[in-house]
């Protein structure tokens, strides 16, 4: 199994203090290679492309959509055919404002390109097959916060 990266993500400096930087759970993985990751989503969704041998590259190319608009996918999957018969991953746990009018302009604009977005259910689906396997298995940062309140109430 082979991990492609794009030169975009290298990373520099201290993993320790980047980490801490953002909220969001962007940076580094050990396990992943030096790129930078925008969450846990999307690392998660490496190590499952892993575990299950695909091939892919983390946003290794910009959409350009207007001339103020561009889109950058997360995965680019390298091993055709694949489960969501798609060349082109993106991993949504957060809608941000402007989000899907952006991923239906790429859509209208590149027809050529197959997108899949795995979103929350689908998301959970995958983490309940998948986090027993996988060792690194990162929780998002409300599941944690609710993990250490009944931690600190005396719950389980």
């Amino acid at each position: 199994m082979k991990l492609a990266m794009s030169n975009r993500n290298t990373y520099l400096g201290s993993p320790e203090i980047h980490l801490r930087k953002f909220k969001t759970h962007h940076g580094v993985r050990q396990d992943l290679g030096p790129m930078e990751f925008r969450s846990s989503w999307e690392a998660n969704t490496a190590r499952v492309f892993n575990l299950i041998g695909l091939q892919w590259r983390y946003e290794p190319k910009r959409f350009y959509l207007t001339d103020t608009i561009s889109y950058l996918p997360d995965f680019e999957l390298l091993t055709q055919p694949n489960k969501w018969n798609a060349k082109w991953i993106e991993v949504k746990g957060l809608w941000n404002r402007g989000d899907k009018r952006k991923l239906k302009l790429f859509m209208q604009l590149f027809p050529e390109e197959t997108l899949h977005v795995i979103a929350g259910k689908e998301y959970r689906q995958m983490a309940k097959i998948f986090k027993p396997l996988i060792k690194n298995w990162e929780f998002s940062v409300s599941r944690r916060n609710k993990m250490a309140k009944r931690k600190k109430k005396g719950g389980c």
